[in-house]
């Protein structure tokens, strides 16, 4: 779980649409990227209260749990990014099948989800 943080730790502007200063948010996956050229070095996707998932730079938050869900691998890319998520959702085009709302997708993605969910 991770905490939304003020502009101490590095959300800089007020509540959006999205995120609430003060509110919790679960981790779903984590991802840090090798190159240091890229915007947000180390990103997370997390799930707002409607249930919809986005990613976010880490630094935009405060960690309030350290447990890891049981369902979590890692796995470094052939750029040299770190995935840190269930290992079905880091299968080569799972993210595109869910997007393009396919059912066997949906379902991975859900059941995985609420592996991550039951762990908090």
């Amino acid at each position: 779980m991770y905490h939304l943080g003020g502009p101490e730790h590095g959300a800089s502007r007020d509540d959006s649409e999205w995120l609430r200063i003060g509110d919790e948010y679960p981790v779903l996956a984590m991802l840090a990227h090798a190159a240091p050229e890229h915007p947000y070095r180390t990103s997370v996707l997390v799930q707002d209260a409607a249930g919809s998932a986005s990613w976010f730079p880490n630094d935009f938050f405060v960690t309030t749990s350290t447990r890891v869900p049981s369902n979590w691998i890692a796995e470094i890319d052939q750029d040299g990014a770190l995935h840190i998520a269930p290992e079905r959702w880091l299968e080569p085009g799972f993210w595109e099948a869910r997007y393009d709302n396919q059912t066997d997708a949906i379902a991975v993605y859900r059941a995985e989800l609420e592996v991550i969910l039951s762990e908090l």
